[in-house]
Formats: C-alpha cells, structure tokens, sequence
C-alpha cells in the first residue's frame, strides 16, 4: 500500500478533532441538533486551519444515517461513500481551476437534480475567490434562491476578493490561526502514536515555522520523521529545513551592532557553506528585530515570544545596545530585502549589502538612515563618547555675569570644565552698563583663527528680511546637499552684525554647529544666501550663552540692537553661563 502523508491520515473525521476552531464547530453542531440548515456557508481563513476538513464533516453530518451527538457516525452508507468519494450527492469544485462560466453554468444544472442517496445535496466550492467575475454573477441566482435540497460550503483564503452580493448571501465563519500550546499538544500526540520521542524545542519550532497552519505543521513533522530513527531533536529540526538557529541571529546581530563587517560577512559565509535557506534566515532575522522593537517598547515577551526565559532575557540585553530609531530601520530595510529576495538571481549578494547598510548608515541615503546617524551621534555626545573639537581656534565669549547686583564681565574659555546655571536677562540699563572693554576685546582678538575670514563691508540689508526668508535658504541648502540642512536646522539666525550672520544652536546640538561651520559646509551655506539676498555674506555659529559678545562689530541697521534684545527676552529660561 502506497504511503499516506501525515496530514491525510490525520484529517479530522468528526468535529471533536478539528483543533482550535471550537468556536465554529459547536455553532455547527447547534444548527444541527435544531434542523437550522443554511443554504449557503463560507468559510474563510488563512490556509491549513481546517475550512476543507470542516466542510466535509459538515456534509456528513447532515447526511448521516446514524448520527452521533451530531457527529457523523462515518459507518453508514452514505458516510462511508463520501469518505471514499463514491457518492455523486458530494460534489467538490476547485475554483482554482474551475473558474468560467461555462463551469458554473454546468453547475446550474446539475441542481436542478434531486440527490440520489442522501438527504442533500451539497457543493463544496474550494477557492472560490478565483472565479471570475462572470462567474460570480452566474453563481449569484442560484446561491440566492437554491432547491431545498442543495446546500452550498464555499471556502476562501481571500474573502475580500468575493463580492458583497455574494457574501450577503451566506453564513460567514472566520476560521483562526492554531495557538502555538494547542498545536504542539497536537503534535506530541501524533508523535506518540508513532512512537516517536520529541524535543520540546522541536516541536516548537515546527509551530513557528508553520504559523499557525495544521496542515504545514504535518507536513513539516512529517519530513522530519523521515530523517530521525525514533527520536527528533531540535538540530533534526534546523538540520531538515535548513534554517538557522537563534544562536546565528544573536551572533550577527551583535556583529551589526559592533560594525564588525568581517566577522558579519564570515557568519553569511558560513551559512551559505552549510546549506542554510537564506530566504529563511532573512525571515527569521526579520522576526528577531521584532522582537527586539517589541522589548524596546517595553512589551512583556514572555507572552509574546515563542521561545525559552534565556532567549527572552537575551533579546532584552540585545535590545538595550540599539536605539528605537536603529531597530525601526532595520525592519524597514529587512522588510523590502525580503520582498526582493522572492525574485532575486543572487539573494546572497543583496543579503550581504543589506547587512552592510545596517552596519553603515552613512552608505544609506534615505532620510530614515539619516536620522539614525543623527541620533546615533547625539545619544554618543550625550553619553561623552563623543566630544566636540577644542575651540582654541574660536573667538572666546566675554559673558556678562551678576555679582551682588554689581555687573562684571569675565573671558571664559568654552573649553575648560563648567557647570551650567540659569541667570536672568539684563535689564537695558544693565546692557549698557556690560559693554565689553576693549583689553577684554584685544584678548579675544589674540584668539581668532589665522584663517579667519577677512571682514567684509556691512550689507544694505535687515535682519527681518533675513529671518522672514530663511526658510528659501534651507531649501536651496537641501537642494544642495541635504545633510547640511539636517544640521543647519537646528541652528536660528539671531543676528546680523554688518555683514556677519549669527546662527545660534541650543546647548547639546554642539555637534551640529561644528558641521555647519567645517569649511566646505559653511560656503554651501553662504552660497545659498548670497543666492536669495544678492549680498555677500558671512556666516558665525555660537551657542546661546554666547550671543552676547557676537561680534566686536556694530550693528547695520538699528532695528537688529532690538531683534538681538527680543531674542534674549523670549530665551530667558536658555540663558546659561560657564563657571569655572
């Protein structure tokens, strides 16, 4: 005798076996017991959750001679000829396959026609999302207004596809995915009977691999007992379906996280040697950095993950060396990798850049990758691993600073350690009491770069005009180059000193400052500006807490002293001082 496959020889006979769908089956049973036949049935759900298998219990049990607690007894005459698909009363269609008009047409027909045997008649149409339409509207008026010996059991992956009208004329069931619990107590019960002795992991990674599907979870146990000799252990498993294990994914991961591409490139090496199914492991992978997001987020994955305490412990470990911001990249890039992968001639090949593009976000030009550095820059400057260059080469800011109601003004180098404290704005008295002095003024002097920009003439221009059309000279930065806007956005033009613009860049965005001001940067932008305003223009950066001695210039129009005044006004609680 030919070989049956396990899911065959375990299709469930009787309600009572159709596992995880109690839900369905006992609202069935009900409609029997009360003679409350429907004339027309669908049954949608994802695949191998039991639709078919419940649409042929159904037809024998409402035929049955003999029934059981409204299960059929499959002993009569006409249980036993559906069973073995002798009984013309049992019509199967695969729509697939079935799907003109022609086909239903022929179907009108032979409902006109009484069964032979049993009680009635019925059409079990699997797949019926793939008639046409024509076909739909030749099914429609019969499905409306069928004999009362015909009943129809239509069964769809995709109930969207179907028409309304044909959806309003049947009894929806919405079959579930199996738990995880419930089908690997399924599994261990087949297992026994075949006198096999499973690992717990490998059962439970035969669920995660069928996703919930009976019939895949068979077909995967089933070529994997044909490799074991009465025992199956979780490396029959990884071992038969080539996929990799968690050890893999936490591996590459860290090597992702260190930037180690040798060691990351090795891994994919040694994978592919092994014979490992790169479009599983790319789904796996995919899997893993959900379940580092889902940690991240704070979710308890003990409810979650399938998998055991030291994994969950480790996901979480893993998780706290990446930024949400990383992980939600990552799934993003995975997620379009896996859809390429599908169709791909060398899914290694786009395996390996993809891993390269998680290591580098600089080679990844898209504005997610952007903002992944820039927050991996700013979390590393947060943290101190990251310090911004000395400013020697920068002019040192006179501060203005309130001693016992006595204003005096000290030189304080930006580069010695401080402390940050929050002062009140000086009064326009105090504002003219603080002018700089001019020994204060020559020793900020002595400090200025040797490379400093000759001063240029003072403009014919107001600093409203320039606040009012900023916004034309960060397009034309993006438009330039866009990473230059990332940084220049975060600075606010506070003041126009002759022919000298101040950028102000709150205290932490030190970073951004020193990019705007590398030189190569700085043209862009003076580029830009020279581009909306026609004047030629000089561009200074400064913190906040510096504004007050921008520039030993005078001011070019009158109404910029006023500007300067408001801006310290309306940043009275980011006023800060250095101490020593």
């Amino acid at each position: 005798m030919s070989y049956t496959a396990l899911y065959r020889r375990w299709r469930p006979r009787i309600f009572e076996e159709v596992i995880g769908q109690r839900h369905i089956t006992d609202t069935l049973k009900n409609q029997i017991q009360s003679n409350n036949i429907a004339h027309a049935y669908l049954f949608s759900g994802t695949r191998g959750t039991g639709k078919t298998s419940t649409a042929k219990i159904l037809a024998r049990a409402i035929n049955c001679l003999n029934p059981v607690h409204e299960d059929p007894c499959n002993e009569c005459e006409v249980c036993r000829g559906m069973l073995d698909e002798s009984l013309m009363d049992i019509v199967e269609i695969d729509a697939a396959s079935n799907n003109g008009v022609d086909d239903v047409r022929e179907l009108r027909e032979n409902v006109k026609y009484p069964p032979s045997k049993a009680k009635f008649k019925v059409y079990i149409i699997d797949e019926v999302h793939m008639l046409s339409q024509g076909a739909f509207n030749a099914l429609l008026k019969t499905l409306e207004e069928p004999p009362g010996y015909v009943v129809f059991i239509l069964a769809t992956t995709e109930p969207q596809k179907i028409p309304a009208t044909i959806l309003s004329r049947c009894q929806r069931y919405d079959f579930k995915r199996i738990p995880a619990e419930i089908l690997v107590e399924h599994l261990a019960a087949i297992c026994s009977s075949l006198g096999i002795q499973p690992e717990d992991k490998a059962l439970s990674l035969i669920v995660r691999n069928a996703d919930g599907a009976v019939r895949d979870a068979l077909s995967i146990l089933d070529q994997c007992v044909s490799f074991t000799d009465g025992s199956l252990s979780y490396d029959d498993v990884v071992g038969t379906l080539g996929l990799t294990t968690e050890h893999w994914l936490f591996s590459i991961v860290d090597g992702v996280i260190d930037g180690n591409a040798s060691g990351v490139m090795r891994m994919v090496n040694d994978m592919v040697n092994d014979g490992k199914n790169l479009g599983h492991f790319i789904k796996s992978l995919t899997g893993h950095y959900r379940n580092l997001m889902l940690s991240k987020s704070g979710a308890d994955l003990k409810y979650i993950m399938d998998s055991t305490d030291e994994s969950i412990e480790q996901t979480a470990s893993q998780s706290d060396k990446l930024t949400m911001s990383e992980i939600l990249r990552s799934i993003d890039v995975l997620t379009k990798l896996e859809a390429q992968s599908r169709w791909a001639t060398q899914p290694r090949t786009h395996l390996e850049m993809t891993l390269v593009k998680l290591m580098q976000p600089e080679t990844d030009q898209t504005v997610e990758g952007l903002l992944a550095r820039l927050e991996k820059l700013e979390n590393a400057l947060a943290s101190g691993q990251v310090v911004s260059r000395p400013l020697a080469n920068k002019k040192v800011a006179a501060v203005p600073q309130h001693t016992g109601g006595e204003v005096k003004s000290e030189v304080k180098s930006e580069t010695e350690p401080s402390a940050i404290k929050t002062r009140r704005p000086a009064s326009d008295k105090d504002t003219q009491d603080d002018q700089v002095s001019p020994n204060q003024a020559r020793a900020s002097d002595q400090v200025e770069s040797e490379e400093a920009p000759v001063d240029l003439e003072p403009v014919d221009l107001s600093f409203g005009e320039i606040q009012s059309r900023w916004g034309q000279v960060l397009e034309l930065v993006r438009k330039t180059k866009i990473q230059v806007q990332a940084f220049l956005i975060e600075g606010t033009p506070v003041a126009l000193n002759g022919a000298t613009l101040m950028i102000a860049f709150k205290d932490g965005y030190a970073f951004h400052m020193d990019m705007v001001e590398r030189e190569e940067n700085r043209k862009i932008v003076e580029g830009a500006i020279e581009k909306v305003f026609h004047q030629n223009i000089r561009v200074k950066c400064d913190f906040d807490y510096n504004l007050t001695s921008a520039s030993d210039e005078p001011q070019n129009e009158k109404d910029d002293e006023e500007t300067v005044k408001e801006y310290f006004k309306d940043h009275e609680d980011k006023l800060t001082i250095i101490e020593q």
